[in-house]
């Protein structure tokens, strides 16, 4: 699923230091219902980096106002958040063109609000791609190796808003120990459709000694246990496994894990 072209995106970053996914969630509800978020990412934050517990991503569709340039559909996006928040819209830094991989971004200090801090503003236009590799950390906050093993499940759930979407896998993150999770409506790409799309990614370390099939074949199938989808065949080749599904047999769309990256990235 893509944005949609006429649109521009705002993406608000927050930071919630907290180590339980549901607290984070409850604290990021009222802005993403204020400035009606169509998609979350929700992460726990890398333990080598700068901030504790989970950040948050908010997505903010905004239409392109007719004979509006590129330029004025990035900064009226961003001004809602701006000024409930009381940033200086008037800093906002264009960087590149918009349309060939430019975006806007608004530099401002941290700020404290209801339980979290606002951290960043960025906006781009619309179309993207809302699934792309991304990096993953561990459910218990330590530090990456190269040996990880890494997983990403898709999920289609029947509901459009991202939050009532995020309430109904709630359970399936805490049995899969995820530690990103990325929810988008169909609404972000102009669809009517009550769907949202789900991914679910963590990373887990090898067992010392361990084949790498047997490993792979290991955390695919607890993955499957964790979904109700036990004995499920699992395919490995190379340095990645996959859960075989039949289209349409439940709300788990696909299953794949790699070692050391995100299985979406390509070389």
């Amino acid at each position: 699923m893509r944005f949609r072209e006429s649109d521009v995106v705002a993406n608000l970053l927050l930071n919630v230091e907290t180590e339980e996914f549901g607290k984070a969630v409850a604290v990021c509800r009222p802005p993403a219902a204020e400035f009606g978020a169509s998609a979350w990412e929700i992460r726990r934050a890398d333990p080598e980096g700068g901030r504790k517990g989970f950040t948050v991503s908010l997505f903010l569709s905004c239409p392109v106002a007719e004979a509006e340039s590129p330029e004025e559909a990035l900064r009226r996006a961003v001004l809602p958040v701006a000024l409930e928040y009381r940033l200086d819209v008037g800093a906002l830094e264009i960087h590149g063109k918009p349309g060939e991989g430019g975006y806007a971004d608004l530099p401002f200090d941290d700020r404290e609000v209801g339980g979290y801090l606002v951290y960043g503003l960025l906006a781009a236009p619309g179309g993207g791609e809302t699934r792309a590799a991304t990096y993953v950390t561990r459910p218990d906050f330590t530090p990456r190796a190269d040996s990880d093993l890494v997983s990403r499940v898709h999920l289609r759930l029947p509901v459009a808003d991202p939050g009532r979407a995020l309430d109904r896998c709630a359970p399936i993150v805490a049995a899969t120990r995820a530690s990103v999770v990325q929810v988008v409506s169909a609404r972000a790409a102009g669809r009517s459709d009550e769907l949202c799309e789900v991914a679910l990614l963590s990373a887990v370390p090898a067992v010392e000694g361990e084949a790498e099939e047997d490993g792979l074949r290991r955390v695919a199938t607890a993955l499957a246990a964790g979904l109700g989808l036990d004995g499920r065949p699992v395919t490995v080749r190379g340095s990645s496994a996959e859960l075989v599904l039949e289209p349409g047999e439940a709300e788990v769309e696909s299953l794949s894990v790699r070692v050391e990256d995100d299985p979406l990235y390509v070389d």
